[in-house]
């Protein structure tokens, strides 16, 4: 339950992160929207790179995991390591 709440969150930010390349907010609102957006796809493609072969072996990768890892990052993988 705590995880698809936090999912929620997260899809909730990516949508304000891409809201405000069409609608800028007010300084330093957007900068700071901006670069945890940045960092937030940095680190998740590092997660993804370091998990993949983890997540293939589960049968869980994939262009679905591929998004889903740059999406919710752990939320995304750690239930499915927690069940095998």
């Amino acid at each position: 339950m705590l995880t698809n709440i936090t999912k929620g969150g997260m899809l909730l930010f990516w949508l304000i992160f891409l809201y405000s390349f069409i609608n800028p907010f007010a300084q330093p609102y957007q900068m700071i929207v901006f670069w945890f957006g940045i960092l937030l796809i940095v680190v998740h493609l590092l997660e993804f790179v370091v998990y993949r072969k983890k997540l293939d072996k589960f049968n869980a990768g994939g262009s679905k995991g591929f998004i889903q890892t740059m999406l919710f990052g752990f939320l995304y993988w750690l239930p499915i390591f927690r069940n095998k």
